[in-house]
């Protein structure tokens, strides 16, 4: 039985063969094994971005992770990640700093109305209600709007085990708008690209926005749906400086 599929997505039948691209490689530039310069801790990250709709034990890993780091922290939260909770993680791991904004459900903003919100699009999710798109977006104009030049998105359920992949990110972010880290230890893949390996299929992992640098001083920024980055590849100097931890709303 075919699906009811909105009027706007319906697909004609034409002699059309559809493939599956199950690999981006001739995309990238592999770059994990090249040292990274001395810009990288001259001009390093200036925050961390992490999109959260998870409690907040959820953060630990990136809050230990930006201390490490000397990075600013910036949290974008919302549905069970509360602000308060994050704020007292943040203050009992020494050096960390952060910006912990509660994104409210359904937040309005003309300029933050990505195409992939008409309804036709929306109706290929299953009812499914994510404000990813919507964070990163925020993300990329905080740092417009602050006047950083690199920064690093971050998903919640991603560990970046070693802080120096921070400083070899950063310097792939002087000759590039954007460069990234893959996730190897789990296929992180869609549903189309996981039954593709089940059929017996090659199927590599994809570089994504879980984690993601970008360069935001590169006009323009880029859109949130599609990079072809680069990957990078490993700092660790844990930080005693003061806690700060500040907290807003959007409104």
């Amino acid at each position: 039985m075919r699906p009811n599929l909105p009027a706007a997505v319906e697909i004609p039948r034409r002699n059309v063969r559809i493939g599956q691209l199950s690999s981006h490689r001739g995309l990238m530039h592999d770059v994990s094994q090249v040292k990274p310069t001395q810009s990288g801790r001259r001009q390093p990250l200036n925050a961390i971005i992490v999109p959260t709709a998870r409690r907040a034990d959820q953060m630990i890993r990136a809050i230990q992770l930006a201390a490490d780091a000397e990075t600013m922290l910036v949290v974008l939260g919302s549905q069970q990640s509360k602000i308060d909770e994050v704020a007292a993680h943040v203050a009992r791991i020494p050096g960390s700093r952060a910006l912990i904004v509660d994104v409210p459900a359904a937040y309005p903003h003309p300029y933050l109305t990505p195409s992939a919100s008409s309804n036709a699009v929306r109706g290929l999710s299953a009812g499914r209600d994510s404000d990813l798109s919507l964070k990163r977006n925020i993300g990329l104009l905080l740092a417009r709007l602050l006047g950083w030049n690199k920064i690093m998105f971050l998903d919640d359920d991603v560990t970046v085990k070693d802080a120096e992949d921070l400083t070899k990110l950063a310097s792939q972010l002087d000759g590039t708008q954007v460069a990234g880290l893959l996730c190897r230890q789990f296929p992180d893949n869609s549903v189309v690209c996981h039954a593709n390996r089940l059929r017996g299929e090659k199927q590599d992992v994809f570089l994504t926005g879980a984690a993601l640098g970008v360069n935001c001083a590169d006009q323009p920024l880029p859109r949130r749906d599609w990079t072809c980055p680069r990957p990078a590849g490993r700092i660790g100097r844990p930080s005693r400086r003061r806690v700060r931890a500040s907290s807003t709303r959007l409104r």
